[in-house]
């Protein structure tokens, strides 16, 4: 299911900066050597994946590792493996931004609220494609939740997943 990611710390442009980077991976003051190396987003790496699946082949990250190894040279390493899964991370999360999903916040159901519109949280099917279910924002008992579909005790709480505020249907 598609997911925000958090904020990256660094961002490397381009294919120079991330030559660099991964020259630098085993140095001990490098950033690959604490928890931070999950937040590095290279926008290099997530042009060369729109690349790849642009090209008609889905962009696995072995796959993404092999064609970047390709242009950078010999200085492959373990490394890259990380910046490809974390390029993979970012690119999705910077396509749900694009395509106007926000995180679900109790802010945002209150505004939905307030101004009678409707929250479309992005779901999954059992066969794990991307599936959108419209919900409704209700107060009960002082309270107020994004109601599913056609159901009066089943709700989403906001937690940060993916949704737009849609208008009501007429």
């Amino acid at each position: 299911m598609s997911q925000f990611t958090y904020e990256p710390i660094a961002t490397l442009e381009t294919k120079e900066q991330v030559c660099e980077l991964l020259k630098s991976a085993n140095e001990e003051k490098s950033v690959f050597h604490n928890y931070d190396k999950w937040r590095i987003k290279s926008v290099w790496l997530i042009n060369l994946i729109d690349e790849i699946a642009a090209g008609g082949q889905f962009p696995y990250n072995d796959l993404v590792v092999e064609v970047a190894t390709s242009r950078i040279g010999d200085i492959h390493n373990k490394f890259l493996g990380i910046l490809v899964f974390n390029a993979q991370k970012f690119r999705e999360h910077d396509q749900l931004i694009r395509s106007g999903y926000m995180p679900f916040t109790p802010e945002l159901l209150r505004d939905a609220y307030e101004t009678g519109k409707r929250i479309q949280i992005l779901g999954e099917t059992v066969l794990g494609t991307d599936a959108a279910v419209i919900l409704t924002p209700k107060m009960m008992h002082g309270n107020l939740y994004a109601m599913l579909p056609n159901k009066r005790t089943k709700h989403f709480p906001p937690q940060g997943q993916p949704v737009k505020i849609v208008e009501t249907a007429a």
